[in-house]
């Protein structure tokens, strides 16, 4: 988003216009100050969950920098949640092909193991479509998709709705 509301780009592609920049350490510890990261899992959020308004004075380079750096330390904070330090670490989505993004994890987490969907052959780019086709089927059949030990619910859910267009 700071990138294509600051350019004539939709996203910084392979990081390099964060590689350019220099994060802003006050606006990410500003960041991760909201109680959002000190609560404990099962937890959620989406995009618009953070106003980017903190970041306007910045050149873009400094601004991608800036948000690119929140991602890791957020990724770092999320495994202080894990019962044991995971030997495995797989990357999805667009994220992935972020090259400085990537680096930037493979310097910070203490893993050697940390790889792109693709090692495995599962598309990176369609992974959260298999999962949205898992949940369709789980719904279909009547079955929940949502358990209180994984999202915090009082007891298993059943989701979603099915439309039909006449």
């Amino acid at each position: 988003d700071w990138v294509s509301q600051n350019s004539n780009k939709s996203f910084d592609s392979l990081g390099n216009l964060a590689k350019k920049g220099i994060p802003n350490q006050r606006i990410i510890e500003k960041f991760l100050k909201n109680p959002f990261f000190k609560k404990i899992p099962p937890k959620s959020l989406d995009r618009s969950f953070f106003s980017l308004s903190s970041l306007q004075k910045l050149k873009l380079e400094d601004g991608a920098a800036t948000l690119t750096h929140l991602v890791v330390e957020t990724l770092l904070i999320s495994c202080l949640y894990f019962p044991n330090k995971p030997d495995l670490f797989l990357l999805s989505g667009g994220g992935r092909l972020n090259k400085y993004l990537v680096k930037i994890i493979k310097n910070k987490f203490l893993t050697k193991k940390i790889f792109l969907t693709e090692k495995y052959n599962w598309n990176g780019d369609s992974i959260e479509a298999y999962a949205f086709a898992y949940l369709s089927v789980r719904k279909l059949l009547n079955l929940p998709i949502t358990f209180p030990k994984t999202t915090g619910t009082k007891k298993p859910l059943v989701g979603g709705r099915i439309f039909t267009f006449t």
